[in-house]
């Protein structure tokens, strides 16, 4: 992840938000669909 520099830090910011909270909806789907699977 590479540093964000000064002037681009609020929008930095926002965007590590939105990542990580897109990162842990995708890791939520990956899991249900893990689960999903060894039920079938």
């Amino acid at each position: 992840m590479p540093l964000v520099r000064k002037k681009d830090e609020k929008s930095g910011e926002i965007f590590s938000v939105l990542q990580g909270k897109a990162f842990i909806q995708t890791a939520k789907f990956e899991r249900k669909t893990q689960i999903d699977n060894w039920n079938a």
